[in-house]
C-alpha cells in the first residue's frame, strides 16, 4: 500500500545533508535543559503496534491530511497490517521513547523507479523540525534504494507538508483539492550510503545505551 494516492509530477533541487550526529536531535530551534531528545530510527514489523497507536493519536483533521481523506481506527489497522515491508522504509521519530512521527517511503516495483513519501507528526510535536528531519531521512533512504524520483501527494490545504516538500520541489499536478510534488534525485553514491549507515549506527548505539541505563537502574534499585 502506498502512503497516499498517486497523481502527476515535477523536478526539484537536491536535499540537504543530514545534521551531524544523524539520529538524535533536540526539539526546537534552540536547545534548553527542558527539551526532550528526539531519536530517529528505522522501524520494523515489530513496531506495527506503535505505528498504529501513533496514527490513532492523530485528530480527525490530521488523519485527513495524512491519508487525503477521513479515516477511522479500522482503516488505520488495515493500513498497518497491509504494510509491504519488502518494498517500504519507515522511519520513526521517538520523543521520550514514544513514537510521535513517521515517514513512510513506498518503493517502486523496479530499481530506478519512483518512490512515494507519506508523513505524519502528532500535533503537540509539530513546528519543531521533526517533520523536516523525517522527510530528509526519507529522501536519503529512497535515493539509496535507487529511486530516481520521489512523489509527494497531498491536499492543497496541507500547508505544512507543502512547505516541507517545497524546499526541494515546485508544485506539479493539481487536480481539484489535491496536488503533487516530485523530487528528482541524483544516483546514490558512497557518500550517501555512508551517511545513511552512520545515522543507522548512531540510532542503534543510542538504543543500546538507553537499554543499558534502564538495566543498570533496575539492578541497582533498592
Amino acid at each position: 500500500m502506498t502512503p497516499n494516492r498517486t497523481m502527476q509530477s515535477i523536478a526539484a533541487r537536491q536535499p540537504r545533508q543530514l545534521p551531524r550526529g544523524g539520529a538524535v536531535r533536540k526539539r526546537g530551534n534552540t536547545a534548553s535543559p527542558d527539551d526532550a531528545e528526539v531519536v530517529y530510527r528505522k522501524l520494523k514489523p515489530a513496531d506495527g503496534a506503535a505505528i498504529a497507536d501513533h496514527l490513532k493519536r492523530l485528530p480527525s483533521q490530521d488523519r485527513r491530511l495524512r491519508f487525503m481523506g477521513y479515516v477511522g481506527d479500522a482503516v488505520i489497522d488495515r493500513y498497518c497490517a497491509g504494510l509491504d515491508w519488502q518494498r517500504a522504509v519507515l522511519i520513526g521519530a521517538f520523543v521520550d521513547g514514544v513514537l510521535r512521527g513517521v515517514a513512510h517511503v513506498a518503493l517502486g516495483e523496479k530499481p530506478g523507479g519512483e518512490a512515494e513519501i507519506g508523513l505524519s507528526v502528532e500535533p503537540a510535536h509539530q513546528g519543531k523540525r521533526i517533520g523536516t528531519e523525517l522527510f530528509d531521512r526519507a529522501l536519503l533512504s529512497a535515493r539509496n534504494r535507487s529511486a530516481v524520483s520521489v512523489r509527494v501527494n497531498c491536499l492543497a490545504e496541507n500547508h505544512k507538508m507543502r512547505r516541507i516538500a517545497g524546499k526541494y520541489s515546485k508544485e506539479a499536478g493539481h487536480c481539484g483539492d489535491e496536488l503533487t510534488l516530485l523530487v528528482h534525485q541524483d544516483a546514490s553514491d558512497a557518500v550517501s550510503h555512508v551517511q545513511e549507515a552512520k545515522a543507522d549506527g548512531i540510532a542503534s548505539t543510542r538504543i543500546i545505551l538507553d537499554h543499558s541505563k534502564w538495566t543498570t537502574h533496575v539492578q541497582t534499585a533498592p
